[in-house]
């Protein structure tokens, strides 16, 4: 074969290839909302992905339902994939709520250690659901915004909470503090607070203003809960309509693109932190020692209590040796 018939067949391979790429469109939704860090991560990663045929089709702000309405849609085939908290993951690897069982980790840096640790286990049990993890984020640790100063149980019990409905964990943890919540979605939480149904919630920093939850709030307890995680996840029939060529570096824009997000959260929060307490003069209120000694000590029993429903002992057992590795360091 003469050289211009050989190089001829290379471009067309190329271009053959490409178009077979273009073709590639993945339909991604979430409850997170346009304009924030985690949309623009999307964006970013589509703007990329489009060098190589594949492209995003992001429906932001729940418009497409929250978690359940999203996987039913993903099962009809009528989204390739979702945004998703960790709590709508849970039926695939319950084992990852226990990155979100509350008040059990003391730092950022202790969850992340913790989370690096097993997140490959984690991506096993949802690529045996035929599902492919595009990104890990979190929003960063939520803590407790309110009305009314929160200092102790008490002053808890005093308001009227916000719950996000059928989470096992946030349950156990007003039942370990003996609350009643009000049970509702993240789309109802911003009319809830409007009307006074509602006067105290829980959210990062970052967070609450990006849902336009801290009107009316004039208070926040110094104490993280948990660091509320989820991913964007696409089903294994999508993925597989990029051609093996393209995955592995699909897969690798993906993956630096969220590293880069974390990043991002982590400066959101110190940022939304310090302009809740400038701009809208938010006051900062010390936990009283006691109901710090009294959530650690249900954080352990709400823990153990999961052992045979969210994951095994050993799994539990694995967990606390890697915090108190790292605790040691």
């Amino acid at each position: 074969m003469r050289w211009n018939d050989w190089f001829l067949c290379v471009i067309l391979g190329i271009s053959c290839l490409c178009a077979t790429a273009q073709q590639v469109t993945l339909k991604i939704a979430t409850i997170v909302p346009e304009g924030s860090s985690w949309i623009k991560c999307i964006k970013d990663i589509d703007q990329e992905c489009r060098k190589i045929g594949v492209k995003f089709i992001i429906y932001p702000g729940g418009v497409l339902g929250e978690n359940q309405a999203m996987l039913a849609k993903i099962r009809a085939g009528q989204l390739d994939g979702a945004g998703l908290s960790a709590a709508a993951m849970s039926e695939f690897s319950s084992r990852l709520r226990i990155m979100e069982i509350p008040y059990m980790f003391r730092s950022l840096d202790e969850w992340k250690e913790v989370f690096k640790q097993i997140r490959a286990e984690i991506e096993s049990d949802l690529e045996k659901s035929n599902f492919i993890v595009l990104g890990w984020a979190y929003a960063g640790f939520a803590y407790i915004y309110s009305k009314d100063p929160v200092r102790n149980v008490q002053d808890f019990r005093n308001t009227k909470p916000w719950i996000y409905p059928g989470d096992p964990l946030m349950e156990d943890c007003f039942r370990e503090l003996q609350a009643s919540g009000v049970p509702l979605g993240t789309s109802g939480v911003l009319p809830a607070l409007q009307t006074g149904m509602v006067n105290c919630v829980y959210n990062s920093p970052y967070g609450l203003l990006a849902v336009q939850w801290h009107p009316g709030m004039k208070y926040w307890t110094d104490l993280p809960i948990e660091n509320p995680i989820g991913a964007v996840i696409i089903s294994k029939a999508a993925y597989e309509k990029i051609p093996p060529a393209y995955r592995g570096l699909f897969k690798d824009i993906c993956r630096k693109h969220f590293r880069e997000l974390g990043k991002k959260i982590d400066q959101d929060n110190e940022t939304s932190q310090q302009e809740l307490t400038d701009t809208y003069k938010m006051v900062k209120v010390p936990p009283d020692v006691e109901w710090v000694k009294e959530t650690q000590a249900f954080s352990t029993r709400i823990a153990d209590r999961q052992v045979g429903r969210l994951y095994s002992k050993e799994f539990l057992e694995k967990v606390r040796k890697l915090q108190e590795n790292f605790r040691q360091k």
